[in-house]
């Protein structure tokens, strides 16, 4: 789509044109709504965080300055709402600090490149929150370590420890899972 196209499709957006709002929600629904499954736990929390992402997206659509930024734009409300949504349902939870554990060895390039992306996506969710959130953000959505620290409010180095725990956990179950040999030292 062309950024002029854009510009006229947010300003249609803002004056209510229901057209206008269908286009929108056509053009990027499929992409926030992967946004929404990667940070939800299940289905039904996806599609919350998604209804309520965009409510605010056609809340706030009035504050987009630049029309050729609308795919970022769109994405960080999307990963704000998920971030919210996760921080309302486990309020109570801390993001706690994970402890280094030994590498096992194998070849994750090989085991990676045996599995299709929806395997890859569904061994993400199998992560507990804290580090399927911190993955998430580090390596899908490419914030650092200081602005994951600020989004979700734990230190840079919790941060770090939660990676390392996500990149940790996924290759013990690609490797448990599908079989692969541990390579000699």
């Amino acid at each position: 789509m062309l950024i002029l196209d854009y510009t006229i499709l947010i300003a249609q957006c803002i004056e209510d044109n229901s057209k206008a709002k269908k286009k929108l929600y056509e053009l990027f629904s499929s992409a926030m709504f992967a946004i929404c499954c990667r940070y939800a736990k299940c289905q039904e929390d996806a599609e919350d965080i998604f209804q309520q992402s965009f409510i605010k997206v056609y809340d706030k659509l009035h504050q987009i300055r630049d029309p050729k930024t609308l795919p970022g734009w769109l994405k960080s409300i999307f990963i704000r709402e998920a971030l919210d949504f996760y921080k309302s349902q486990h309020h109570k939870q801390q993001f706690s600090e994970v402890e280094q554990f030994e590498n096992t060895q194998f070849d994750m390039n090989h085991a990676i490149d045996q599995l299709s992306m929806d395997e890859i996506r569904k061994e993400i969710n199998l992560l507990p929150d804290k580090c399927r959130m911190v993955f998430n953000l580090f390596v899908i959505d490419g914030f650092s370590h200081q602005e994951i620290s600020e989004l979700v409010q734990i230190s840079v180095g919790t941060s770090k420890s939660q990676l390392f725990e996500a990149k940790k956990r996924l290759k013990s179950q690609i490797s448990q899972k599908h079989a692969f040999v541990a390579l000699p030292r």
